[in-house]
């Protein structure tokens, strides 16, 4: 979805939905303080933006708002992230996207929220995995790059699961984006780091859930197709892996460049600091990220 305005910011109607809506939706009061709520997500923006502007015209929000095409970017996301966190992972992705791979008018990216038509989503999703919007979108030749918002969150969800090991069964990079940036690029600070990589240690993509046990049922036999779940364990283990690696570099390479050979050092313990390194010493010492 793009428009004329879109990834100049980031994507403008997508942008709409996830702040507060268009004007028309936020003039109900009621609406308004939903959206703005900070514990708001997508599906408080599809009850009070996406289902009332759309389903009058048995169409995606995308398809009224946007000057719609073939999408080069497929935005993976879980419903349940805030919308503010979803906000700034997207602005960050674009960022990203920007500087690095596409320019700005060339992005065309796919958020299935705004790009399905939910007025009659049973239908859009099928009842075969390989029928669903997902995977044609995933497997058509337009689509350069996959982005998986919130992945801890997301692969929690049996389809962001499936999107995954699609976009790697596909040989499509995943870029891996929390609030704070892409995973990848090294925007992500240490200490957020290093709750992800606690996380990671005893995540399973395999526990993940899905709305019905009939798609739970579809996902598990296409994911198993694929590779299976302990692939896309090794391969998120790996991501971020990378990510800590290129961290560690990082503040390495910062430290020798602050650090004078002919002065003394002076030991500061600022607020408990040099206790506080300890005791995330030892919580850690028994624990690591193998791949």
């Amino acid at each position: 979805m793009t428009d004329d305005t879109s990834w100049q910011d980031a994507p403008g109607p997508l942008m709409a939905v996830l702040t507060r809506g268009s004007t028309k939706a936020t003039k109900n009061a009621e609406h308004a303080s939903s959206l703005h709520n900070s514990s708001a997500n997508m599906y408080n923006a599809l009850t009070h933006v996406i289902v009332p502007e759309s389903s009058v015209f048995d169409a995606s929000y995308a398809e009224i708002h946007t000057k719609y095409g073939a999408a080069n970017l497929f935005v993976s996301h879980v419903w349940a992230e805030t919308a503010q966190n979803s906000l700034e992972a997207v602005r960050r992705l674009y960022r990203f996207v920007r500087e690095n791979q596409l320019k700005p008018q060339q992005v065309r990216g796919w958020f299935c929220t705004v790009c399905n038509n939910q007025s009659r989503v049973i239908e859009e999703l099928g009842s075969e995995v390989r029928k669903s919007p997902f995977y044609q979108v995933l497997q058509s030749k337009s689509i350069e790059q996959v982005a998986l918002v919130s992945p801890l969150k997301a692969l929690n969800r049996k389809w962001c699961n499936f999107e995954f090991s699609l976009a790697i069964h596909s040989d499509k990079p995943v870029w891996m984006v929390t609030s704070d940036g892409v995973v990848q690029a090294g925007d992500v600070p240490p200490k957020a780091l290093r709750q992800i990589a606690e996380a990671v240690l005893s995540f399973r993509c395999q526990e993940s859930r899905c709305s019905t046990a009939a798609d739970e049922a579809m996902i598990d036999a296409a994911v198993a197709e694929m590779g299976g779940y302990d692939r896309l364990d090794s391969k998120l283990k790996a991501v971020f892996r990378s990510a800590i690696e290129v961290a560690h570099t990082q503040l390495s390479e910062a430290f020798e460049m602050v650090k004078l050979e002919d002065m003394p050092i002076v030991s500061l313990n600022l607020c408990g600091a040099d206790e506080v390194a300890k005791t995330a010493a030892s919580d850690t010492s028994s624990r690591t990220l193998n791949v």
